[in-house]
């Protein structure tokens, strides 16, 4: 009798996506003090891959975004990062959001938006309170840049001295400048639920 051996198939680990949406990475903060910052209505907790599909729901994207209800996703601690991913990209109310944030704490506020799709490149990095980077890259133009690169690859790719990816950049900047998701891809099992819920952007510009 002739027995065939099976590979079984293996479902892959699930990871959060970080191309085409925001991310902010804030340290020494707790879940529930991020989530009050946010001043998140309707907060509830679910899993990582839960938290996901709530931030993009399938079949969504004729959705007109309401800025009164954006979707928003809150990690636990991880390393001594909480991660919060929600639907604002807007550069403006992005730098409003961090400026609000720095006022209330002077630990680490860092923001992220990478996608490659349409060659949007954007962080915001701040310390001790203040901001201390702002890049905004988007259709092959450097729409802003003020404080200084923070290594020698960002340089590169601000100056297009060499071809460089995007995503590249964002890693290395993300690296030095704290931490990257890959560290809370990396973690997903063990650190817990992530909070989801809404908040309303024109709110948080006077409350936070």
């Amino acid at each position: 009798m002739r027995i065939f051996n099976k590979k079984r198939k293996t479902e892959s680990k699930f990871s959060i996506d970080y191309l085409g949406s925001s991310m902010f990475c804030l340290e020494g903060l707790t879940q529930s003090e991020v989530e009050r910052l946010f001043q998140i209505d309707n907060a509830r907790f679910k899993s990582a891959k839960e938290s996901i599909k709530f931030l993009f729901p399938e079949n969504n994207w004729d959705e007109k975004i309401d800025i009164t209800q954006l979707r928003i996703i809150i990690s636990p601690n991880c390393n001594g990062w909480i991660f919060v991913k929600c639907q604002l990209n807007e550069f403006k109310d992005i730098k409003n959001i961090i400026s609000n944030l720095i006022s209330k704490t002077d630990k680490k506020v860092n923001y992220y938006y990478v996608d490659s799709h349409i060659d949007y490149y954007s962080w915001i990095l701040s310390n001790n309170g203040k901001i201390e980077r702002e890049f905004l890259y988007s259709m092959g133009e450097v729409m802003n840049s003020k404080g200084l690169a923070t290594c020698p690859i960002e340089q590169k790719f601000e100056n297009k001295s060499e071809r460089i990816f995007g995503e590249d950049v964002y890693e290395e900047v993300a690296k030095i400048n704290g931490v990257s998701l890959y560290i809370l891809n990396e973690n997903l099992d063990e650190i817990g639920d992530f909070i989801i819920g809404t908040f309303n952007n024109n709110a948080l510009q006077h409350y936070i």
